[in-house]
């Protein structure tokens, strides 16, 4: 198998699927292959969740195997947004295993209001089987899936790129300051 990551520079991301076991192996594997040295101290798990979810996903998390369910919401904007926290999330279970270990984490998600965001699901009905991810390796399995982001009609909402932006930007300052930074984010 190729890495379970993508690698630049120093940064090392993680393509998920959001609530879909394959990418918590996922991440476990790529946590696994950082033997020499094991992430420490001096690396950094960044996750593609806002700020505002941090602590509420810390407490979640410190219950599983409980299945729990937080809600994200911005003042002054009747929508809401939820975030299952559970064992077969690749986000939840890179921020578990941060926890765990105690590597330094952070969220590097912009706060986005939920009522600007669309509602048309994001993966289609022609989407690849998620063990590929874990049989292929994170490379491997973004070429394979790279058709379906391409189009505009795949894109989850038009907040994408400034999304991205945003992570990039977050990911740019914190990558002087950190020998690695493993970087979990959606695979779009």
């Amino acid at each position: 198998m190729e890495h379970p990551y993508v690698q630049y520079g120093n940064i090392h991301f993680i393509p998920v699927v959001r609530r879909r076991l394959s990418f918590a192996v996922l991440v476990q594997r790529a946590v696994d292959s950082f033997k020499e040295p094991p992430l420490g101290r001096r690396d950094l798990v960044a996750a593609a969740l806002p700020q505002s979810v941090a602590g509420s996903v810390t407490t979640a998390i410190a219950k599983l195997p409980a299945i729990s369910l937080v809600v994200a919401s911005v003042p002054g904007v009747p929508q809401r947004e939820a975030f299952a926290v559970t064992p077969c999330d690749g986000m939840v279970e890179a921020i578990r295993i941060a926890l765990e270990h105690g590597i330094p984490w952070r969220c590097i998600e912009p706060e986005i209001a939920p009522g600007f965001l669309g509602d048309r699901p994001c993966v289609d009905a022609n989407w690849p089987d998620d063990t590929l991810a874990v049989e292929r390796g994170a490379e491997r399995y973004l070429d394979l899936v790279q058709g379906l982001l391409a189009g505009p009609l795949d894109r989850c909402d038009p907040a994408d790129a400034g999304r991205e932006l945003y992570i990039a930007e977050q990911l740019r300052s914190l990558r002087p300051r950190y020998n690695r930074i493993l970087c979990v984010c959606d695979v779009a």
